[in-house]
């Protein structure tokens, strides 16, 4: 990747850590794991005051994968025997000694860097994942934060070879992905510093008790469940990460209650059943996240769903399928006489622990009142690009639409 930013003339800006990783994939015999209590937790970790540590993630069955991060640790040092010696040394009790398999151990360094630009000078090349960014494995963000560049460059790609005619809204539509996804990279990259550096800074042996003791007790008190915290973790695996600041998303009418959700806000993926079908599926899973098209989502009124299809009629890349959410207790929708684009209405499951998950939690989501409704457009990566509350008006949702769609 060095080589294809070089050509492209794009700084790596960042830092390199000091630390040396030493990792490894261990079997051990399924004996070992229960007196040392080693199958009683996914990641176990050992930490130590002059910022070296080794931690243990459980993989599947009797099956660990191995870091033991340290200062000055020469590759070819890195064999089985050392790494075994650290575990006697470093590990309470030590790590199970019977060990049936023991994968050809991995030695890296890490960065934490990220790109100039995500995009050529000509916008013909796009980096993602760690070609425009890299950090430490602290918090497992990786993988995450480059999967979701991938879904959201994907679809925007899409977009421009399909509507490769209109290049003025192709090279908006591209712009928007750095707009997007940068300030994404640089909370992961800031996040993920902080953590590792605080865990391998030097500190006091007194202080590095009182760390580790602090750590066990919020351990031992808290639930595994809510560790980390659902704020913290939703964040880090991703689900929560909202474009509503990148300027690329609309809210439009009503000016939305605070905590309400937003354009630029991840589709909550509510279970739902079709007239067709008793059994709930996820919202994301109806609307299809392979497609293409945007889709047309409306909560509340269902007179407002003919109303929507008849508005976008015409409008190019839209699904054909516009989705109708409302209370069980609501009147019939009416019957669809706009053309191409077909309603559909999603029927809040009948399942007494399903309900609390379709229409009232969306509606909740968005703060709607009893006769309150929404039009939520959908992007093809399960992103709202417009949510529109208040009065029906299909010339501001036409408007609105075709700001945040480009092409």
């Amino acid at each position: 990747m060095t080589q294809v930013r070089e050509c492209l003339n794009l700084g790596y800006d960042g830092h390199e850590y000091p630390q040396t990783f030493f990792l490894a994939d261990v079997e051990v015999e399924e004996s070992d794991l229960e007196p040392g209590g080693w199958d009683s937790h996914g990641l176990n970790a050992v930490l130590q005051s002059n910022g070296t540590f080794v931690l243990f993630v459980r993989l599947q069955g009797k099956v660990f994968r191995t870091y033991y991060c340290a200062k000055d640790i020469q590759p070819e040092s890195c064999t089985e025997e050392f790494l075994r010696s650290q575990w006697e040394t470093l590990v309470p009790e030590g790590f199970p000694t019977k060990i049936t398999r023991f994968e050809t151990p991995q030695v890296f360094r890490v960065s934490c860097r990220i790109v100039t630009s995500y995009s050529s000078t000509g916008g013909r090349v796009f980096l993602a994942g760690d070609a425009a960014h890299c950090h430490s494995p602290a918090g497992g963000q990786g993988m995450n934060t480059g999967l979701q560049d991938a879904a959201n460059l994907g679809w925007k790609l899409s977009a421009a070879i399909r509507n490769g005619a209109n290049e003025s809204g192709v090279k908006a539509l591209l712009a928007t992905y750095e707009k997007e996804r940068r300030p994404i990279a640089e909370w992961v990259l800031s996040t993920s510093d902080a953590l590792f550096s605080s865990t391998t800074k030097p500190i006091s042996p007194f202080m590095g008790a009182l760390r580790n003791c602090l750590i066990k007790t919020v351990l031992f008190l808290a639930p595994e469940r809510f560790l980390p915290p659902a704020i913290v973790r939703n964040k880090m695996f991703g689900t929560s990460i909202s474009y509503n600041t990148a300027g690329t998303c609309i809210d439009s009418g009503a000016k939305p209650p605070y905590g309400a959700l937003l354009a630029g806000d991840r589709l909550p993926d509510y279970e739902y059943c079709t007239s067709d079908s008793d059994q709930p599926k996820g919202l994301q899973v109806i609307i299809g996240p392979l497609s293409d098209d945007y889709t047309l989502v409306v909560v509340g009124d269902p007179k407002l769903g003919v109303k929507a299809a008849t508005a976008i009629s015409g409008i190019p890349n839209f699904s054909k399928y516009i989705y109708l959410i409302c209370g069980t207790n609501t009147p019939p929708s009416p019957e669809n006489s706009s053309g191409e684009e077909q309603v559909v209405r999603l029927i809040p499951s009948t399942i007494p622990d399903q309900r609390l998950k379709c229409s009232d939690s969306l509606t909740a989501r968005l703060r709607l009142g009893k006769k309150e409704s929404a039009i939520l457009l959908v992007r093809p990566d399960m992103y709202l690009a417009m949510v529109h509350r208040g009065v029906f008006d299909d010339a501001v949702l036409v408007n609105s639409i075709k700001a945040v769609t480009l092409v």
